[in-house]
């Protein structure tokens, strides 16, 4: 996945889309395991919004590679 990266990507910015995506895993693991809120709404919320930014970033990525296509530049930017 993150081959085709490195082509586009310069490697600051590949760190921080991994260790981005880690931290991400990293919320969403202690939301799922937090007993005391484990019968609220708030480890599906936290599970949307790490889904949310996960899209965000991936989609972020993506703009690089559809540079030359205004179209698919434009549904990922507002996608």
């Amino acid at each position: 996945m993150y081959k085709r990266y490195r082509k586009i990507l310069p490697p600051q910015y590949l760190l921080f889309v991994l260790f981005f995506r880690k931290s991400l895993k990293t919320i969403l693991v202690y939301a799922e395991q937090d007993q005391e809120l484990s019968d609220t709404s708030f480890p599906e919320q936290v599970q949307d919004l790490v889904f949310n930014l996960h899209m965000i970033l991936s989609d972020t990525v993506k703009m690089k590679e559809y540079i030359d296509d205004p179209e698919m530049h434009m549904d990922l930017m507002y996608r």
